[in-house]
């Protein structure tokens, strides 16, 4: 399952607007306690902040924040603090790692400085294969309990692994990962996840037609994408071309 997860700073709740302008608050606050001391001519130096922002106050400043002194004198540009964050890993595990690279290199997707695996700022994705509802159903949960057409569907479409198993889900599932040796054979609806009565007749031209410039995948079967799936994600001439071509008793 490919897994994008990212932090969400732009929702209205209230936990949401504050975490959102918690970096500025921080600076705000450093600027008013450091401005005195500066004045007075104190040293100052560079402040690395537990979310790897850099900023320059005096120590106990730095230290009243949570922050570590880097030294009087030094300085932000470039930022020497570590960018320490979560790293979600391929089998949905949680890492704290230093940067972006160190996360990457491993195959993981790096959540950000100053997430953590603990807090819930971090949110890696469980592998959800096999599942228990039917990968032909609608499902309020996640995954589907065939294991190797929940792992296809969920590589192809991670909002099924990741939210519910809607009928976007399902309809992938029919396309996918049914054997589907006579696509032309579209119609009736056997109410189980397949299609069509073992012959292409008028009944399946005139879906085809009904049809016409949908994403109906039933009946999406032109072209033969030589992977065991037909169709290109909507009806047109060359499915109806098809059906009609395969006039007759499947194969």
């Amino acid at each position: 399952m490919n897994v994008d997860p990212e932090i969400n700073l732009s929702g209205t709740d209230a936990t949401t607007r504050r975490a959102r302008y918690l970096p500025l608050i921080m600076f705000s606050v450093l600027l008013w306690m450091t401005a005195p001391a500066m004045s007075r001519g104190e040293p100052f130096g560079a402040c690395c902040l537990p979310d790897g922002s850099c900023t320059l106050v005096i120590e106990t400043s730095c230290n009243g924040a949570g922050g570590f002194y880097q030294g009087d004198g030094s300085r932000c540009d470039p930022n020497p603090c570590p960018q320490i964050g979560a790293c979600c890993a391929p089998d949905g595990s949680c890492t704290l790692v230093d940067g972006l690279k160190n996360c990457e290199s491993n195959g993981g997707v790096f959540n950000g400085a100053g997430t953590s695996c603990a807090d819930g700022s971090a949110s890696c994705l469980q592998p959800e294969c096999p599942g228990q509802g039917s990968c032909f159903s609608f499902s309020p949960d996640v995954g589907c309990d065939d294991a190797d057409c929940c792992n296809l569907i969920c590589t192809l479409d991670p909002f099924c692994c990741d939210e519910l198993w809607d009928t976007v889900c399902v309809g992938e599932a029919e396309r996918f990962c049914l054997s589907q040796p006579c696509p032309w054979d579209c119609t009736p609806d056997n109410g189980d996840g397949t299609f069509g009565n073992g012959e292409v007749n008028v009944d399946d031209v005139v879906k085809v037609i009904l049809e016409f410039g949908s994403s109906n995948m039933e009946c999406d079967s032109a072209p033969d994408n030589g992977d065991g799936t037909f169709g290109n994600g909507v009806i047109n001439v060359d499915d109806l071309v098809d059906t009609i071509v395969n006039f007759g008793a499947c194969p």
